[in-house]
């Protein structure tokens, strides 16, 4: 189920910028609707390009490939043992009350005033 979700996500995102389609001539395309809201006159609506499905053909593959989603799953994970630690990393990490208090500090003038 959480697989199913994270694809249809990722399509709606890949699918929601889509272009407005143009006929032979390069001339967008229009549709009328007719809402109840406006009591029978007609919206212009743009027709948009035909949806892409990409990540359905990838799933295909993948499943072809690995058969489950349990065994892809931990192919992944063994792959991305073999990637570097992030960048974050790398830097010296501050504890979180001391952060916050730098954040209230900054914003109180008493306490600016003692710590000059």
């Amino acid at each position: 189920m959480k697989a199913r979700l994270y694809i249809a996500a990722l399509h709606f995102n890949k699918n929601s910028y889509r272009d407005q389609a143009v006929n032979k001539n390069g001339e967008p395309i229009y549709s009328i609707s007719y809402p109840k809201g406006r009591k029978g006159a007609g919206i212009p609506k743009e027709v948009k390009v035909q949806q892409t499905y990409i990540l359905m053909e990838e799933v295909v593959k993948v499943r072809l490939e690995w058969g489950s989603y349990r065994n892809s799953r931990s192919n992944r994970e063994a792959a991305m043992r073999n990637y570097p630690a992030p960048i974050a990393d790398s830097y010296p990490h501050v504890p979180k009350t001391e952060l916050v208090e730098r954040h209230i500090c900054r914003f109180n003038i008493k306490c600016r005033l003692s710590i000059n």
